[in-house]
């Protein structure tokens, strides 16, 4: 870690008040930064040692982060009609989806896609 990364982290650490030591919360803008530099690609090791906080938490942050942004999408089965022709839909938003021919797809794939949800 660079020392102006330091610095940042000292300065963003002090200006909202953050208390170092066990079972401290930190606000959502330090969070934020700091999830930021690990998908950056900054070394969890040396930004554990920078600011004190466990790996294990930065760890966390990091998996938490992701599942966070994940926007979970429903899975409907239409019954057929003139439009979808027995296919299944899954929907990504109010106005986007994905169809699949259910006849096409082998067991492997639809478990697959079971399991992502």
């Amino acid at each position: 870690m660079t020392k102006e990364l330091i610095h940042e982290l000292e300065v963003l650490f002090r200006d909202y008040g953050v208390l170092r030591g066990k079972g401290r919360r930190f606000p959502g803008p330090v969070k934020n930064r700091i999830i930021a530099l690990l998908r950056e690609g900054t070394c969890p090791t040396s930004l554990s040692r920078a600011t004190g906080i466990s790996m294990m938490t930065l760890n966390s942050w990091r998996q938490g982060s992701t599942t966070a942004n994940f926007k979970k999408i429903e899975v409907i089965h239409d019954a057929p009609t003139s439009n979808n022709n027995g296919k299944l839909r899954i929907y990504i938003g109010d106005r986007a989806w994905i169809e699949l021919d259910p006849d096409a797809l082998d067991s492997g794939i639809l478990q697959k896609i079971r399991a992502a949800l």
